[in-house]
């Protein structure tokens, strides 16, 4: 825990901006008691929201992103206790226990985003198999699901490596069962709880939405769509891609061949053997998933599965060498090269919830809020009297987790309160104001016509501006950073 502590306050940097304040609102709605996906719109799963929700209930608005430390101590305590369970050997264990949680938090390392979760759980997935727990192994794959479920081949791939291999021993079809029984077992549980609390159409709704909101990113934002498209922007945001490319082909090739003389020796069992199949499966579904989905820099974080799993496979190979001096130089070189060259490093991408170098000040530097301030000064001046004000935003991701500090009197009015050029339904969101007439509307500097957007966004904003001139009233222009905060007031008698 204390290594986990040390990664997320030294590596991460807890912020109101960006996609972690839509994070925030949306699990401060869910406080309030709207319903994930019908009364507040986001496309992440709902456990990411309900964890999101949980952990800021209990620690405020930083909670969500402590709450990384548990994620990657199970990361790190589970990577070390798979290794283990294979026959690893203690160092070969204490690598992975340090290394994967490292490159979980290096070049693409965003605090509190919705996958770190999903690839800290994935030992737990394969030790809980091995242990011939297999359907709890199911119930964690679905759980994972739940966050993400884009993500469900990365998550299979521990199970389907030592499945293939036959380890442990056993009928692979009656643990492929029980574990499709678990998986089962654990959907019909989150089916039974969503439909309870009104949120499983919504959820379904969203889910067939994210088929194609990742081409629609690249597409509206004026990158190239399809497979070459998703392959480029992974390419791009990979440190030393060529290199990481070469390392990866030649450990592919010799996991290969280790795999082909193991089973003619039939010893499929043996360390170096599932440590080959795992590195192999993690490379596979990750590269696939990859190709289907990468849009953002975050998204290469699921790499550290198989890079980690790649220097394991080297320090085994090495451990084969006789002499004593070459053997340690080498696995001394791979354990401190390693993490660099596969992205343990802090660096690539944009730094907006990265650490500013080595330092802890942004864990506890108050949070920007404008945009509730402004909200909230509105109504305690303007509405003094009223216990229930209902609101909506325009703009884009710069809303500053308006939501987790508003006054309780604010209630959402139109679920869609982040609009994007890839947004799929711009024209839902200005009929759903017209429809609900929110009392409030926050327009942050985002809302505004751009010349690289699609049409459809620049027509949505000269309707949004439209419908606020002809229904409400600029009542309060508040300065911020990165552009000032309008708040607009419905005029008596608007229709």
């Amino acid at each position: 825990m204390a290594y986990a502590t040390g990664l997320v306050l030294l590596r991460g940097a807890p912020t109101t901006s960006s996609d972690p304040g839509i994070f925030l609102s949306v699990a401060a709605r869910l406080l309030h008691g709207d319903r994930l996906y019908v009364d507040v719109y986001d496309n992440k799963g709902p456990l990411f929201y309900y964890s999101y929700a949980g952990a800021l209930w209990v620690l405020g608005w930083r909670g969500p992103f402590l709450l990384d430390i548990v994620w990657l101590a199970l990361a790190a305590a589970f990577s070390a206790l798979l290794v283990r369970s294979i026959g690893g050997s203690r160092l070969l264990a204490a690598v992975a226990f340090a290394l994967y949680p490292l490159i979980l938090t290096g070049t693409w390392y965003y605090a509190g985003y919705s996958r770190l979760a999903i690839f800290s759980i994935i030992p737990l997935i394969g030790w809980l198999w091995l242990r011939r727990s297999f359907a709890w192994a199911g119930a964690l794959v679905c759980a994972g699901m739940l966050f993400d479920l884009g993500l469900t081949l990365v998550l299979l791939s521990v199970p389907l490596a030592l499945l293939a291999l036959g380890v442990p021993d056993g009928k692979r079809r009656f643990q492929a069962g029980r574990a499709a029984a678990g998986l089962g077992a654990a959907a019909a549980v989150a089916i039974a709880f969503m439909a309870a609390v009104g949120e499983l159409g919504g959820y379904v709704h969203t889910m067939i939405g994210n088929v194609a909101y990742s081409n629609n990113v690249l597409r509206d934002t004026a990158r190239e769509g399809g497979i070459t498209g998703h392959i480029h922007v992974a390419e791009r945001l990979i440190p030393h891609f060529n290199e990481v490319r070469i390392v990866f082909l030649v450990v592919g090739a010799l996991t290969v061949y280790s795999l082909a003389r193991a089973w003619r020796a039939r010893s499929l069992g043996a360390t170096e053997t599932i440590l080959a199949a795992i590195f192999l499966s993690t490379s596979l579904t990750v590269s696939i998933t990859l190709a289907l989905t990468a849009a953002w820099g975050q998204h290469d974080q699921m790499l550290a599965l198989p890079a980690t799993w790649l220097v394991l496979f080297v320090l085994v190979r090495l451990q084969l060498i006789r002499w004593l001096v070459p053997r340690a130089a080498g696995m001394a070189a791979v354990i401190a090269l390693g993490p660099v060259l596969l992205g343990g490093t802090i660096g690539g991408t944009l730094q907006l919830t990265k650490a500013s170098g080595l330092s802890i000040s942004s864990w506890h530097s108050p949070p920007l809020n404008n945009t509730a301030a402004a909200l909230n000064r509105v109504r305690r001046e303007q509405m003094p009297g009223l216990t229930r004000v209902t609101y909506t935003h325009l703009g884009r991701n710069d809303e500053e987790a308006q939501a987790a500090f508003l006054d309780d009197e604010f209630k959402l009015a139109c679920p869609v309160f982040h609009q994007y050029m890839f947004t799929a339904d711009l024209d839902g969101v200005l009929r759903c104001i017209r429809e609900k007439r929110p009392r409030l509307i926050l327009v942050t500097s985002t809302f505004v016509t751009l010349w690289s957007a699609p049409d459809r966004w620049n027509v949505f904003i000269s309707q949004g501006e439209r419908l606020l001139r002809d229904r409400y009233l600029l009542t309060l222009t508040r300065p911020d950073p990165i552009g000032p905060v309008q708040v607009w007031k419905l005029r008596s008698g608007a229709k």
